[in-house]
């Protein structure tokens, strides 16, 4: 499911809010007190493939970003719509689709896009959620990605 993580000059502390959507993250995180220190990583987006158009996707993601940029923190990423393989060919496109017009909603924004290649063993049986292997995987890519600007 979506994930809302929070990486703090290197400390990690990951909040997962499972069966949320996009939409519901901005609840979640509105929550986390205000510091400059802060760096937002938001993943986000899986649950909201089989329910919504693509317009109506980044119209979500805008307002997501949008009141993400608002708070007063260091950095801001987003990473990109995790692969399914519990969906059919056309919702797999439409992800391919949206992760291209998302890294391009970040680009405005000012904002990094993180995109993983995702593998069928990075996914639990169900072809939703990560595997464990799949969760160590994506932490590397966010990690590696965070600590970059610690350098």
């Amino acid at each position: 499911g979506n994930s809302l993580e929070i990486i703090d000059s290197g400390i990690f502390c990951k909040q997962s809010f499972g069966g949320s959507k996009i939409e519901n993250i901005k609840d979640k995180f509105i929550q986390i007190p205000e510091e400059s220190a802060k760096h937002l990583i938001l993943i986000a987006g899986t649950n909201n493939l089989k329910r919504d158009g693509t317009e109506i996707i980044m119209k979500k993601y805008d307002e997501l970003i949008s009141d993400a940029k608002s708070r007063n923190l260091r950095k801001i990423s987003i990473v990109g719509i995790l692969r399914r393989t519990d969906i059919d060919d056309y919702t797999e496109s439409k992800r391919i689709g949206l992760n291209l017009r998302l890294s391009q909603l970040c680009e405005k924004y000012e904002i990094d896009f993180i995109y993983e290649k995702m593998y069928d063993w990075y996914l639990a049986g169900d072809g939703l959620h990560l595997s464990e292997r799949g969760e160590n995987e994506l932490a590397k890519v966010i990690q590696t990605h965070c600590t970059s600007y610690f350098n």
